[in-house]
């Protein structure tokens, strides 16, 4: 028995030393078989599958002289398989993995628990806010991401309906910024009428403070004012937090910002902010 198991490891032993001593061969007959498969098949003009391909691409990064036994396609072309298959290993690779790591879920929550509280807060109020009081760094994009989406009622009827019949008693006004040659940065204050899109007041400035900005209401409503006036939500116009009843001439009115207190108790106009996620309304057309 012993006997007989030591014959049979010494065939196979001396079996893999003829394999190993003739694998060039043995690689040969490999490969023309392969290539003779191809032009069996039943076909006028053979085409390559993907696992003629693939085979071709492995076998090229194994043996040397792969080349000198292909007649198939020219070496240049399997060359330009192997390219192409590492291209798409590696964007695939890169796809899964695309986009910006999750941040934990606990945040999500809080985020939008913040942006359903206060409506009034946009991205970078929370995230200042989830700085300051929580040591919790995220960027304003991602927080706008995970923030409680709200219908933009700049799309309601009723939005429309109210700028189509006081379009004529309504101004409204915005910032845009110019850099000049210099690498300065100015902001200009535009006033416009809603109804006729007439040019009221402009003027430029470096600092655009809240009292800058009352200024150029004064000066705007020299000859005449309006009932209504428009601004978006910015900082400059000294936000609240939340809105404040202010009262005047018997006549309360809700308030998110200084501006707008400012407007309703000194001037007697009636500041409306844009609506939440409408940023086009103060240009929705009258008509």
């Amino acid at each position: 028995m012993n006997t007989l198991f030591t014959f049979a490891v010494v065939q196979a032993f001396n079996l893999v030393v003829l394999v190993w001593l003739n694998r060039v061969a043995l690689a040969k007959i490999l490969v023309l078989r392969q290539q003779l498969g191809v032009y069996k098949r039943k076909v006028k003009k053979p085409r390559l599958s993907n696992r003629d391909r693939l085979f071709w691409s492995l076998l090229s990064k194994v043996w040397t002289n792969w080349s000198s036994e292909l007649i198939l396609v020219r070496p240049e072309t399997v060359i330009r398989w192997r390219k192409r298959k590492f291209r798409e290993f590696w964007r695939r690779k890169s796809q899964s993995r695309s986009g910006r790591p999750a941040i934990p879920k606990e945040h999500i929550e809080f985020i939008r628990r913040i942006s359903s509280d206060h409506p009034e807060y946009g991205e970078d109020r929370i995230a200042l806010e989830l700085k300051e009081k929580f040591a919790v760094h995220h960027a304003s994009s991602t927080i706008r991401r995970y923030m409680v989406r709200r219908n933009p009622p700049g799309d309601s009827q009723a939005w429309r309906s109210f700028l189509k019949h006081q379009a004529k008693a309504m101004w409204t006004c915005d910032f845009f910024v110019q850099h000049t040659i210099g690498f300065r940065l100015l902001y200009v204050f535009v006033i416009m009428e809603l109804a006729s899109r007439k040019l009221i007041h402009f003027n430029v400035t470096e600092y655009p403070t809240l009292d800058w900005t009352k200024q150029q209401v004064r000066n705007a409503c020299f000859e005449e004012q309006p009932k209504f006036l428009i601004h978006d939500n910015d900082g400059k116009y000294g936000q609240l937090g939340r809105p404040r009843g202010v009262e005047r001439a018997g006549r309360t009115i809700s308030c998110r910002s200084t501006f707008d207190t400012w407007l309703w108790q000194v001037m007697g106009i009636q500041g409306i902010p844009i609506p939440y996620g409408a940023p086009n309304a103060r240009h929705t057309s009258s008509g």
